[in-house]
């Protein structure tokens, strides 16, 4: 798939963007080549609007701290805090 410069130059501020957006635990457990990959798959599909891309490269985050967390009564309640 081909990117031209002024996309490629958005994705890398959205994805830095992002990034900086995570608290420090967040950083630990996540990478940001994780991101991009989830930014890409949006942006190969057609997807150009900042927002969205953030949002979804935050939400994969979001995705592997929720998969972290244990089973039972209480998780369905932090699920739906984070």
């Amino acid at each position: 798939m081909y990117y031209d410069p002024t996309t490629i130059e958005m994705l890398a501020r959205t994805l830095a963007s992002a990034w900086d957006s995570l608290a420090p635990e967040q950083r630990a457990r996540m990478s940001p080549l994780g991101m991009a990959k989830e930014m890409f798959k949006a942006a190969r599909k057609g997807e150009r609007d900042p927002a969205r891309l953030r949002a979804i490269a935050t939400l994969q985050v979001v995705s592997a701290e929720e998969s972290a967390l244990p089973e039972g009564p209480l998780t369905e309640k932090l699920r739906w805090s984070i």
